[in-house]
């Protein structure tokens, strides 16, 4: 991290600049990488039913599965393993005690995700009392986000609101009713408009309710959240193979380092219990 400000550059112009004018601050945030395994064992032959003799391997000894199938095992693996991360990104908790507890809350052990770093960093910006959002106060707690963004950023449309599906629905059922606004709202046909003030509102599987932030979020070195991982191949790099030379078993086995964080804890604003 690097901050700073005008008064640290600018000066009255003169043959020898005058240095030092003010202290530049430093720091750093850190991803410490959390590790889990996604691992699981099945038995080709429970799939013989399901393909013609001629795609299956001739010999019964060593038989495994088509290509075809081994590329269906694996998406599908890959396909929940995203669901989970996804979840991670903004509801893990190193304070819990399962890989996953959805309704309990106590959803991952591996990584503190942004939703729980956020609701506990008293550097970022909240939104006093927040309350059950609905499709009539949405819009108003909304403004009261925007109103807690720094001056420098408030009208910068590169950030943007995250929330829930639900919260979103919210958002568009606000949009069509037509007795909550002075005019006619939109189309009901229409999927509504992802934006309020001119920032996107970025709806996120899995995400808390009645909880929305708000954060410069890009792919480019100008985001202020981030995501961290041993290598960007690992999330797409599985091994599928047998499980030991006597058994009919496979197994369908991958590793996952990740972490998340947020660069400038002032540039957000959260909104939550």
């Amino acid at each position: 991290t690097w901050k700073h400000d005008y008064t640290q550059f600018v000066q009255d112009p003169k043959a020898t600049p005058t240095g030092g004018l003010g202290a530049i601050s430093n720091g750093e945030r850190y991803l410490n990488l959390g590790e889990y395994l996604i691992y699981q064992e099945f038995n080709p032959n429970i799939y013989a039913d399901h393909w013609f003799a001629k795609d299956m391997p001739e010999l019964l000894i060593g038989r495994g599965l088509p290509v075809q199938a081994n590329s269906v095992v694996i998406y599908e693996v890959m396909r929940q393993h995203a669901t989970y991360l996804n979840m991670l990104i903004n509801k893990g908790n190193l304070a819990g005690t399962s890989i996953l507890n959805v309704n309990g809350e106590d959803i991952g052990k591996y990584i503190d995700g942004f939703v729980t770093r956020m609701s506990a960093d008293s550097a970022v910006a909240k939104v006093t009392s927040p309350v059950a959002l609905t499709n009539v106060n949405v819009a108003g707690e909304f403004d009261r986000g925007h109103q807690k963004i720094k001056a420098s950023l408030r009208y910068d449309p590169k950030m943007r609101y995250f929330c829930s599906y639900l919260t979103y629905d919210l958002y568009t059922e606000y949009q069509r009713n037509v007795g909550t606004q002075p005019y006619k709202g939109i189309d009901v046909t229409e999927a509504g408009v992802l934006k309020f003030r001119g920032k996107e509102v970025v709806p996120v599987a899995d995400f808390p309710e009645d909880t929305f932030y708000i954060a410069k979020a890009l792919p480019t070195m100008e985001s202020n959240l981030w995501m961290g991982v041993n290598s960007t191949d690992d999330q797409n790099n599985l091994q599928i193979d047998r499980v030991a030379a006597n058994s009919d078993n496979w197994f369908v086995k991958g590793k996952m380092k990740v972490d998340v964080n947020y660069v400038f804890p002032d540039e957000i604003v959260y909104y939550g219990a």
